[in-house]
Protein backbone atom coordinates (compact mmCIF):
# COMPACT_ATOMS: atom_id res chain seq x y z
CA UNK A 1 0.00 0.00 0.00
CA UNK A 2 1.38 3.51 -0.90
CA UNK A 3 1.51 5.88 1.96
CA UNK A 4 2.99 8.69 0.13
CA UNK A 5 1.16 11.70 -1.31
CA UNK A 6 -0.34 10.44 -4.64
CA UNK A 7 0.88 12.63 -7.76
CA UNK A 8 -2.19 13.58 -9.65
CA UNK A 9 -2.99 13.03 -13.14
CA UNK A 10 -5.75 14.97 -14.90
CA UNK A 11 -7.22 13.26 -17.88
CA UNK A 12 -9.43 16.11 -20.27
CA UNK A 13 -11.96 14.05 -22.26
CA UNK A 14 -15.27 14.64 -23.95
CA UNK A 15 -18.15 13.08 -21.50
CA UNK A 16 -20.40 10.34 -23.47
CA UNK A 17 -23.15 11.60 -22.46
CA UNK A 18 -22.76 15.46 -23.95
CA UNK A 19 -21.29 14.75 -27.16
CA UNK A 20 -23.20 17.48 -29.16
CA UNK A 21 -24.68 20.82 -27.90
CA UNK A 22 -24.92 21.62 -24.32
CA UNK A 23 -28.99 21.51 -22.46
CA UNK A 24 -31.95 19.95 -23.52
CA UNK A 25 -31.53 20.62 -27.64
CA UNK A 26 -28.30 19.71 -27.89
CA UNK A 27 -28.27 15.84 -26.16
CA UNK A 28 -28.14 12.54 -28.35
CA UNK A 29 -30.83 9.99 -27.06
CA UNK A 30 -29.46 6.73 -25.79
CA UNK A 31 -26.65 5.12 -24.41
CA UNK A 32 -23.44 6.43 -26.76
CA UNK A 33 -20.95 3.72 -24.95
CA UNK A 34 -23.27 1.01 -26.99
CA UNK A 35 -22.03 2.82 -30.29
CA UNK A 36 -20.26 1.06 -32.64
CA UNK A 37 -18.15 3.34 -34.62
CA UNK A 38 -19.73 2.34 -37.83
CA UNK A 39 -23.24 3.58 -36.33
CA UNK A 40 -21.46 6.66 -34.26
CA UNK A 41 -23.06 9.98 -34.61
CA UNK A 42 -19.18 11.56 -33.84
CA UNK A 43 -16.55 8.75 -34.70
CA UNK A 44 -13.75 10.71 -34.16
CA UNK A 45 -14.77 11.94 -30.85
CA UNK A 46 -15.65 8.38 -29.59
CA UNK A 47 -12.34 7.17 -31.11
CA UNK A 48 -10.57 9.91 -28.56
CA UNK A 49 -13.11 8.66 -25.77
CA UNK A 50 -11.67 5.05 -26.12
CA UNK A 51 -7.90 5.78 -26.36
CA UNK A 52 -8.09 8.17 -22.97
CA UNK A 53 -9.17 5.33 -21.45
CA UNK A 54 -6.54 2.87 -22.79
CA UNK A 55 -3.98 5.57 -21.42
CA UNK A 56 -6.26 5.36 -18.24
CA UNK A 57 -5.73 1.87 -17.41
CA UNK A 58 -1.74 1.97 -18.16
CA UNK A 59 -1.11 4.47 -16.33
CA UNK A 60 -3.38 2.89 -13.51
CA UNK A 61 -1.74 -0.42 -13.96
CA UNK A 62 1.92 1.22 -14.18
CA UNK A 63 1.58 3.13 -11.00
CA UNK A 64 -1.56 1.88 -8.88
CA UNK A 65 -2.51 4.42 -6.11
CA UNK A 66 1.15 6.85 -6.37
CA UNK A 67 -0.98 8.32 -9.00
CA UNK A 68 -4.56 9.69 -9.06
CA UNK A 69 -6.42 10.00 -11.84
CA UNK A 70 -8.97 12.18 -12.48
CA UNK A 71 -11.19 12.55 -15.95
CA UNK A 72 -12.53 15.94 -16.76
CA UNK A 73 -14.57 16.86 -19.81
CA UNK A 74 -12.94 20.33 -21.35
CA UNK A 75 -15.97 22.21 -20.45
CA UNK A 76 -15.88 21.61 -16.36
CA UNK A 77 -13.79 25.18 -15.68
CA UNK A 78 -15.33 24.52 -12.31
CA UNK A 79 -13.32 21.71 -11.15
CA UNK A 80 -10.35 21.88 -13.96
CA UNK A 81 -9.38 25.22 -12.42
CA UNK A 82 -9.19 24.56 -8.66
CA UNK A 83 -7.60 21.20 -9.06
CA UNK A 84 -4.84 22.92 -11.06
CA UNK A 85 -4.49 25.02 -9.08
CA UNK A 86 -3.68 22.61 -6.33
CA UNK A 87 -2.14 20.60 -7.63
CA UNK A 88 0.25 23.12 -8.33
CA UNK A 89 0.53 24.93 -5.33
CA UNK A 90 1.25 21.14 -4.05
CA UNK A 91 3.87 19.85 -6.22
CA UNK A 92 5.23 23.97 -6.07
CA UNK A 93 4.58 24.41 -9.59
CA UNK A 94 6.07 28.10 -10.69
CA UNK A 95 3.12 30.36 -11.69
CA UNK A 96 3.55 30.73 -15.71
CA UNK A 97 4.15 26.74 -15.63
CA UNK A 98 0.55 26.46 -13.92
CA UNK A 99 -1.29 29.43 -15.82
CA UNK A 100 -0.08 27.52 -18.80
CA UNK A 101 -1.70 24.33 -17.72
CA UNK A 102 -4.84 26.26 -16.97
CA UNK A 103 -5.01 27.74 -19.85
CA UNK A 104 -4.69 24.42 -21.69
CA UNK A 105 -8.27 22.77 -21.16
CA UNK A 106 -9.15 21.45 -24.52
CA UNK A 107 -9.59 17.43 -25.82
CA UNK A 108 -6.78 15.45 -25.59
CA UNK A 109 -4.96 17.08 -22.79
CA UNK A 110 -3.20 15.37 -19.94
CA UNK A 111 -2.14 17.66 -16.64
CA UNK A 112 0.34 16.04 -14.13
CA UNK A 113 0.81 17.86 -10.37
CA UNK A 114 -0.60 20.86 -12.08
CA UNK A 115 2.22 20.95 -15.53
CA UNK A 116 1.01 20.05 -18.53
CA UNK A 117 2.18 16.93 -20.00
CA UNK A 118 0.87 17.14 -23.53
CA UNK A 119 -2.15 19.05 -25.02
CA UNK A 120 -3.87 18.03 -28.39
CA UNK A 121 -2.30 15.52 -29.22
CA UNK A 122 -2.63 11.63 -28.06
CA UNK A 123 0.49 9.46 -27.35
CA UNK A 124 -0.01 6.06 -27.30
CA UNK A 125 -0.83 4.58 -23.43
CA UNK A 126 3.23 3.62 -23.01
CA UNK A 127 3.99 6.51 -24.01
CA UNK A 128 2.72 8.20 -21.48
CA UNK A 129 3.54 5.70 -19.01
CA UNK A 130 6.60 6.60 -20.02
CA UNK A 131 5.82 10.52 -19.70
CA UNK A 132 4.99 10.25 -16.29
CA UNK A 133 7.34 8.20 -14.91
CA UNK A 134 10.32 10.38 -16.15
CA UNK A 135 8.28 13.13 -14.32
CA UNK A 136 8.57 11.43 -11.30
CA UNK A 137 11.76 10.37 -11.78
CA UNK A 138 12.38 13.73 -11.83
CA UNK A 139 10.12 14.97 -8.45
CA UNK A 140 12.06 11.65 -6.51
CA UNK A 141 15.84 13.19 -7.52
CA UNK A 142 14.27 16.90 -6.35
CA UNK A 143 15.17 18.71 -9.82
CA UNK A 144 12.05 21.19 -10.62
Amino acid sequence: MYTGVPHHLILIREIDEQMSGSGCCGRIEGDATLWSTDDCVFPERRDRMARVGEIYRAVRKAFGERVEITIIDPRNFISYLPLVARDAFRFRVPIGTALRAMASSSLSTAVLDGQLLFRNTLPSPDEVVSMVEARLEIDRVGIV
